[in-house]
C-alpha cells in the first residue's frame, strides 16, 4: 500500500511511503508485531528485502514508476554487510534510480545513530536518501543529531493529531522543533483535518502525511477511487438540483469530493 507524502509550499507529492500489510492464513497482521517477530528470529535481512523488493516490484507498471519512495528498514538490516549490495541489485533489475528510494529507519526497534552513520553515508554516497521515523527527542542526545544528518525527520502522529485543539500537543511540538537541529527536514504524520494542517503551517512545517490527504491505497484500489468520485460529483449535481437541500450538505459533500480528486491526483503522480 502507497500513501503520498505533500511539500505544502510547492503543493506538490513529493513522495509515497510503502507501507507492508504482510497476511498470513487470510489474515492481516500488525506490520509492527510481523516485523519485530523476524527481527527476533533473525530475519530481519530477508522480510526487508523482500518488503523492498515488493515495494519496488509493484509500481513498476504504473505512474508511480518514477516516484519517490519511503521504504521503513530495521536497523538491524542495516548493519547487515549484505544489504546494501543486496539491494543495489535489487534497484538495478527493476531499472529503479538510487535518487529515487528513501530508507524510513524504524523507531520500533532501538538504535543509536553514531552505530548506524558509516552505513548511512554509504547509501547516501549510491544517491539513497534516508529518513528518521518517529524519532524520540528525549532519547537522542546532540552528539547522535551531530553524527549523521538525514533527509527527513518525521514526527509521530499522537503529537499532532488534534494539534489544533490541544495545548499540550503544541506545547510537545514546540519543544521537539526546538531540539532538532534541521527544521526544514521535518515530515509531521497523522494530519487528518484542515485545522491541523493550518496550524503546522504556521510553524513553518513544510511536509505532511495523512488522511487528509490520502488514505493508504493499493495499485488496485485507484479504479475505486475513480468510480467514488464520479459518483460524488453525480450526487452533488443531484443535490444542487433541489431547492430544499441545505447548503451546509452541498459544502459538506463537496469537500469530501474535493479530497478524493486530491487523492486521485496524488497517486496518479499529477501533482
Amino acid at each position: 500500500m502507497y500513501q503520498p507524502i505533500v511539500d505544502h509550499q510547492r503543493l506538490t507529492v513529493i513522495g509515497y511511503e510503502a507501507l507492508s500489510r504482510p497476511h498470513l492464513g487470510g489474515h492481516v497482521l500488525a506490520p509492527e508485531r510481523f516485523f519485530q517477530s523476524a527481527g527476533m528470529q533473525h530475519r530481519h535481512l530477508e522480510v526487508d528485502l523482500l518488503a523492498l523488493r515488493t515495494a519496488v516490484g509493484t509500481i513498476q507498471e504504473s505512474p508511480l514508476a518514477r516516484a519517490t519512495l519511503f521504504i521503513n528498514v530495521m536497523p538491524p538490516t542495516l548493519l547487515e554487510k549484505k544489504f546494501i549490495p543486496s539491494l543495489l541489485q535489487l534497484l538495478k533489475e527493476y531499472g529503479c534510480a538510487a535518487q529515487q528510494i528513501v530508507i524510513e529507519i524504524i523507531e520500533y526497534i532501538s538504535y543509536d545513530l553514531r552505530v548506524l552513520a558509516p552505513i548511512l553515508r554509504e547509501l547516501e554516497a549510491h544517491g539513497i536518501r534516508v529518513a528518521l521515523d518517529d524519532v524520540n527527542l528525549q532519547e537522542m542526545g546532540m552528539d547522535e543529531w551531530n553524527a549523521f544528518t538525514p533527509a527527513y525527520v518525521k514526527l509521530d502522529r499522537k503529537m499532532i493529531q488534534g494539534i489544533s485543539v490541544s495545548q499540550h500537543k503544541q506545547r510537545m511540538l514546540d519543544e521537539a522543533l526546538q531540539q532538532l537541529p534541521w527544521q526544514d527536514r521535518v515530515i509531521v504524520e497523522g494530519i487528518e483535518h484542515e485545522e491541523d494542517l493550518h496550524y503546522i503551517e504556521q510553524l513553518g512545517i513544510r511536509y505532511s502525511q495523512g488522511f487528509y490527504f490520502g488514505l493508504p491505497m493499493t495499485l488496485r484500489q485507484m479504479p475505486w477511487l475513480q468510480s467514488t468520485i464520479a459518483l460524488q460529483r453525480h450526487e452533488l449535481f443531484l443535490l444542487s438540483r433541489q431547492r430544499s437541500t441545505k447548503k451546509e450538505e452541498i459544502l459538506k459533500k463537496s469537500q469530501m469530493l474535493d479530497l478524493n480528486l486530491l487523492a486521485f491526483h496524488a497517486f496518479n503522480g499529477d501533482l
